[in-house]
């Protein structure tokens, strides 16, 4: 986005969003672009949030000043709240009441790393620089790629491919995670640039207990309304 634009966004915690998320996936709804988005964003943040005493809340972008509240099906419509390369917000959740506060957030873009041929180096590497990394660059956002299919991934590999490719890595943080166990049910999370560092694992217990240790600001939504 031009950095003149004037900008805003939608927060929604995510106790919220994700109980949005679960409701409308144990009926099986379609798993289209958003849907897939709003599940990375909130297991990325919970990730993030492990083993520190940050808490996040999720933001959606709108041009000018946003003013109206939105229903929670518009948060799952793919043409709402997304501009340009910014896919979702990362907010500070500022832990204080209603009085306005100036807290950091985080802009996003998220990407699945799905139906590919593997998960090999070669294979990575394909897939990133043919869908992520020439655009131009921006100091600005953190590219956070989701591992939704089954295989080993060589951090390393992709930290040094990172950090050393030229032209630079058009990202101010790369971060790569997914679920790596499913019973029990366990995620890793690793930042690759601008430098590897290994987050720590976050196990089901703990990302239910990080869902619920937060302030609740939004309303769930109700279930007849779930699309």
């Amino acid at each position: 986005m031009d950095s003149l634009t004037k900008w805003s966004a939608h927060l929604v915690d995510l106790r919220t969003l994700l109980g949005d998320w679960e409701r409308r996936s144990k009926i099986n709804v379609r798993w289209t672009r958003r849907f897939r988005e709003i599940h990375t964003a909130c297991m990325f943040a919970l990730c993030m949030e492990n083993g520190t005493e940050n808490r996040y809340l999720i933001g959606f972008q709108q041009r000018g000043k946003a003013v109206s509240p939105v229903r929670s099906d518009q948060l799952f419509d793919g043409k709402f709240g997304e501009i340009e390369d910014c896919d979702i917000l990362l907010v500070d959740d500022p832990k204080r009441d209603d009085q306005p506060s100036l807290v950091e957030h985080h802009r996003c873009q998220l990407v699945s790393y799905i139906h590919q041929q593997s998960t090999s180096e070669s294979d990575f590497v394909a897939f990133l620089e043919r869908k992520k990394l020439k655009v131009p660059p921006d100091e600005d956002l953190r590219l956070v790629i989701h591992v939704e299919q089954e295989g080993l991934v060589n951090y390393l590999f992709l930290s040094l491919y990172l950090q050393h490719r030229v032209p630079k890595c058009p990202y101010s943080q790369v971060f790569i995670f997914g679920q790596n166990g499913i019973n029990p049910r366990n995620w890793f999370c690793v930042q690759l640039f601008p430098d590897l560092a290994i987050l720590p694992e976050l196990d089901e217990p703990t990302a239910q207990r990080l869902i619920v240790d937060r302030i609740q600001y939004c309303k769930p939504a109700p279930s007849e309304n779930t699309n």
